[in-house]
């Protein structure tokens, strides 16, 4: 199912400038697939270093993304004119 959107994503779609994942699963072939221009890793039950590992590891791997890795619960970026920056504190 997951593979099917995924799919169905790429070929109505001319460019993705977010996109929000669990990392859980299929989130290489997302980014693979998609390209998106900032990907963020979410729903990882309160363990938020992870997000930064993956990161890492997207880095290392070269997958066409940045990975935005939020640091703590309530982290809050704003998008505008295709840049992101994180925002308060």
């Amino acid at each position: 199912m997951y593979k099917n959107n995924i799919e169905y994503l790429a070929a109505n779609s001319e460019k993705i400038d977010l996109a929000f994942f669990p990392t859980f699963g299929g989130h290489y072939y997302m980014i693979e697939k998609l390209k998106p221009t900032y990907s963020f890793p979410m729903h990882d039950g309160g363990r938020e270093l992870q997000y930064k590992k993956f990161a890492e590891r997207a880095d290392r791997l070269k997958l066409k993304t940045k990975v935005i890795d939020a640091t703590a619960n309530g982290d809050a970026f704003l998008f505008k004119d295709g840049i992101i920056k994180k925002i308060g504190q």
